[in-house]
């Protein structure tokens, strides 16, 4: 829809695309653009502006610079460049704001390039908004300009731009395709009920609003090695009716994602590709949060505004990279898919870095009741995955990721795991002595710590944890797992040495014992003891 624009000097000339009381620099500088391409124009062309009897003003070049000629004969003035824009300055200023465009609003706008590593290679978009109120829904259309530059013949990666605080429930905007097929960029529109692989939005999702792409197309540009930009322009039609998460037109920190691959490779370039993840942490540049001032955006004229323009070179335009927080310093409670998502990390850590260890120090303590500490604790430990277990499916009901995969396979070892060791102990308990059901479950114990620890680091990156929380982490599990070994190796090597001492040679090979057993029976008197010398007076 055209924009209305001021009866002074009508373009390529004088008056500034946004006149924001707020934002006199971005004024300035509109005009100081809107001179130089005035100036452009002046260089061919004579331009006569108004007249009368007494009194005409002409614009004209005279061969070094440009400046307005007024009044007749040796009585007109000229004025320079210099005296000339400060003469019209207030005068535009003026026009601006009682003839103002699109309701004295500008389009805010956020742009990423690059990342910490590698800027050259790094992730590059950006992003242009303007609000305006429907009418007929009283809630507000949403005008969106979206770029996303990527080397001139590459047709690899993706990337996306969502309007949100997480994946989970966020309206996404995600651009593909290969600039040298001739096609348009492909858009798609998705969201997703958790950390998960994205879904296509259908109309019936949208709550009454709707979704319209005006534009699509590939800008190549062939200096310094050559790069292709994505155009996309969309309308987002009662945009905050969006039922998903909130959006709201009344917000100054309305939390917006990106994310970024760059290296998966299309087959085709439908908009219901499947797309491969990007990286999971936000300091290696896969994705990120930006927060926008939605009130900035709002555009309160008359008639709708266009679609907005990418400022080349501007970073941000009522844009910040954290909340822009009225209430600072107020606790803010957490969401409820924050609380089930730390649930499950704290319920899956108490588990593996703590009770499972627990759980082979009690069979190996030589305690009388080591038998019944270690079944105890392992069950409570089974308890706590298992609720770890249902905190991360209620997360991410899809299963599409490694730390997915893992944590649910595990989930099914630790079902094998506690049948083979009520197996090793009815039978030892009847025959005296070790079957492989008894190695099945030393080795499975030892295989399923491990892959527990690995898969705790891999959902900490997941969940974005920094570098630092990771090595603490990974440091903890190192240090822990060789303590407890060289404890155990030492545990075994005194069992052995006192059980050698005390029995006679008969019943060493009826209770072999070996230095590097993960799963022992304790010395005489423990539980499992018990049940043998128990079993042994019934057999008599």
């Amino acid at each position: 829809m055209k924009k209305f624009r001021p009866l002074l000097l009508s373009p390529p000339f004088f008056c500034a695309s946004s006149c924001h009381p707020a934002t006199p620099h971005l004024l300035a500088a509109e005009l100081r653009s809107r001179l130089l391409r005035t100036a452009n124009y002046f260089q061919s062309h004579s331009f006569k502006l108004g007249h009368d009897k007494a009194f005409w003003t002409r614009a004209h070049y005279n061969g070094s610079c440009w400046a307005l000629r007024a009044g007749r004969g040796p009585h007109a003035m000229e004025l320079a460049p210099r005296k000339l824009l400060r003469a019209l300055l207030p005068l535009t200023a003026l026009l601006c704001f009682l003839f103002p465009l699109s309701g004295a609003a500008e389009a805010v706008q956020y742009c990423k390039v690059g990342n910490s590593t590698n800027d050259k290679d790094g992730v590059n978009f950006c992003v242009g908004l303007s609000l305006y109120r429907n009418a007929s829904t009283d809630a507000h259309n949403a005008y969106i300009t979206l770029t996303h530059t990527r080397p001139l013949h590459s047709a690899v990666g993706w990337t996306a731009v969502g309007i949100g605080r997480a994946m989970r429930g966020a309206l996404m905007f995600i651009i593909y395709g290969d600039p040298a097929s001739g096609e348009q960029p492909a858009v798609s529109i998705r969201t997703a009920t958790g950390h998960s692989h994205p879904t296509m939005v259908v109309r019936d999702r949208m709550n009454g609003g709707d979704l319209e792409v005006v534009r699509a197309e590939w800008l190549t540009d062939k200096t310094q090695g050559g790069t292709a930009t994505a155009i996309v322009s969309l309308v987002c039609y009662s945009c905050t009716l969006w039922p998903d998460e909130s959006i709201s037109a009344s917000t100054t920190s309305q939390p917006w994602i990106w994310a970024w691959n760059k290296a998966q490779e299309f087959a085709t370039f439908t908009d219901n590709e499947h797309l491969a993840m990007h990286e999971p942490r936000p300091d290696s540049g896969g994705w990120g949060r930006f927060y926008v001032d939605m009130v900035q955006a709002e555009s309160s004229g008359p008639e709708a505004p266009s679609l907005p323009a990418i400022n080349p070179g501007v970073a941000a335009i009522g844009t910040y990279e954290s909340p822009k927080d009225s209430s600072k310093g107020k606790h803010k409670p957490m969401s409820f898919h924050v609380i089930v998502m730390r649930l499950h990390g704290l319920l899956m850590m108490i588990a593996f870095l703590l009770l499972l260890p627990l759980g082979v120090f009690a069979i190996r303590s030589g305690s009388p009741r080591s038998f019944k500490y270690h079944w105890v604790i392992q069950v409570t430990a089974s308890t706590a995955m298992a609720g770890g277990l249902a905190a991360g499916l209620r997360m991410h009901p899809e299963i599409s990721t490694v730390h997915q995969v893992v944590g649910v396979s595990l989930a099914g070892i630790v079902l094998v795991q506690i049948y083979l060791g009520w197996r090793h102990h009815v039978d030892f308990v009847r025959i005296r002595r070790r079957t492989w059901i008894s190695y099945a479950h030393l080795w499975a114990g030892r295989l399923f710590m491990i892959g527990g620890s690995v898969n705790v680091l891999l959902g900490l990156a997941l969940s974005g944890y920094s570098r630092l929380w990771m090595a603490i982490i990974a440091a903890y599990i190192v240090i822990g797992g060789v303590t407890l070994a060289l404890w155990v190796h030492r545990r075994n090597s005194i069992i052995a040495k006192s059980k050698a001492v005390a029995q006679g040679e008969e019943e060493e090979q009826l209770v072999p014992l070996q230095n590097d057993e993960y799963f022992v029976v304790a010395e005489e008197g423990d539980d499992e003891s018990v049940d043998v010398r128990n079993s042994t007076e019934k057999d008599k």
